[in-house]
C-alpha cells in the first residue's frame, strides 16, 4: 500500500461520498479502512457509529489517528473476529447504502 501522503492524492472521499448519497443516519461499515480517509469522512456524516474493519493492526491505528485528527469520536475500530460477527449478522449489523 502506498504511504498516507500518495494514498490521498488517489482519492476525494468528499465528493465521491456526495455522489454516492452517503449522508444518512444510522451507523456505517467500512471493510478495508486502510488509512482511514472514507471512514473519517463518513463520520463526519454519520451521526452514529463508523465501523473501521480492516485485517491489519496498523491500517486500525492509522484510521483512529486520522479521526482524531479530524476531531470525529464515533469510528470504532474492528479486527477480524469483528468482521466475522457482522457479516455472521447480516443486515442487523450494516445498513445497504442507496
Amino acid at each position: 500500500m502506498p504511504d498516507t501522503k500518495m494514498w490521498q492524492g488517489f482519492f476525494d472521499p468528499a465528493r465521491i461520498l456526495d455522489r454516492l448519497d452517503c449522508d444518512h443516519p444510522g451507523n456505517v461499515v467500512e471493510f478495508g479502512c486502510g488509512y482511514g480517509l472514507f471512514t473519517v469522512e463518513a463520520a463526519k456524516r454519520s451521526s452514529d457509529t463508523v465501523y473501521a474493519v480492516d485485517i491489519e493492526p496498523g491500517m486500525l491505528a492509522a484510521t483512529m489517528t486520522e479521526a482524531g485528527k479530524a476531531g470525529v469520536a464515533n469510528v470504532q475500530p474492528a479486527g477480524r473476529p469483528a468482521r466475522r460477527a457482522m457479516v455472521r449478522a447480516g443486515r442487523g449489523a450494516a445498513r445497504r447504502v442507496r
